[in-house]
């Protein structure tokens, strides 16, 4: 079984997490999350907050995020999503009592925790209790909220689109982050595919989107030297070149039709060490 996040969450442990890039006061943090259907993060042990840490090391730097622990009177705080506070990471051995009633992790503090006035503002950390889910019959290898199954042949641009159509709702695979693009040359690479087809297309001249009519926001374009309507993924340094449409190719399908097999926090059977994403 595995963890599934919904979308624009990523999985860590047994939540689901989502950073801003945008800063906003606590209150508007927490409106913002809400509005998610997700609360301010809650850390309830060392071992989670090693596990944030190094993640959110490795991808925003020495940003400050709001984390959902509030004042209730002096040197007294509790999760505002009624979690109890068994677990607490100040930088220093108390808060520092700056008059506030809100919290934030502060990468320049190795992402610790300061108590800091809620009118300030901070990046928005949200969570979300992650859910059992086992992918549809003939895909594997869930990242984020989507399965994935790779070919197996060769074939060209639609050929390969059409075939992934007939999967489970599926469709050739969309690239939407960085860590899905690592994810999914993980994929290729033990295949042993060479390049792999993108479920990209170019109704106007120089203007690419998904074959569903979603914008592209990630690119990782390359030479791009044959100029035509359809791209893969090219060997190392796996940036997307464009191919002629009728030549064969290795192929990716994906779905994000993932069965859900139970509600709540689950044990997980792997977790993804990619980036977390930026979502907001």
């Amino acid at each position: 079984m595995y963890a599934v996040c919904p979308p624009n969450f990523i999985n860590v442990g047994s939540s689901c997490y989502s950073l801003s890039t945008s800063s906003v006061k606590r209150d508007e943090a927490k409106t913002a999350c809400d509005a998610l259907g997700s609360n301010l993060v809650s850390i309830t042990s060392a071992k989670e907050q090693a596990l944030l840490a190094s993640h959110l090391s490795t991808v925003a730097s020495s940003r400050e995020f709001w984390i959902g622990l509030t004042q209730v009177d002096a040197f007294s705080f509790t999760w505002i999503d009624g979690t109890n506070l068994t677990f607490t990471d100040w930088d220093g051995a108390t808060p520092h009592g700056e008059g506030s009633d809100c919290v934030r992790m502060r990468g320049g503090a190795g992402w610790r925790w300061n108590d800091q006035v809620c009118t300030m503002n901070y990046h928005v950390f949200c969570e979300i209790e992650a859910v059992g889910g086992a992918c549809p019959a003939g895909f594997s290898d869930l990242y984020g909220s989507s399965c994935y199954m790779t070919s197996g042949t060769a074939a060209d641009r639609d050929s390969a689109r059409d075939h992934c159509d007939g999967f489970n709702n599926s469709h050739l695979i969309f690239i939407e982050s960085s860590g899905e693009r690592e994810h999914v040359i993980s994929l290729a690479n033990s295949a042993g595919y060479s390049d792999v087809l993108l479920g990209l297309t170019q109704p106007t001249r120089g203007q690419y989107e998904w074959m569903d009519g979603q914008t592209v926001n990630y690119t990782n374009y390359g030479s791009m030297t044959k100029g035509t309507d359809c791209l893969v993924i090219a060997p190392s340094p796996y940036q997307w070149d464009s191919v002629v449409c009728k030549s064969n190719s290795a192929y990716i399908c994906e779905t994000a039709d993932i069965i859900r097999t139970h509600p709540g926090k689950v044990k997980m059977d792997f977790l993804h060490q990619h980036d977390l994403e930026e979502r907001f």
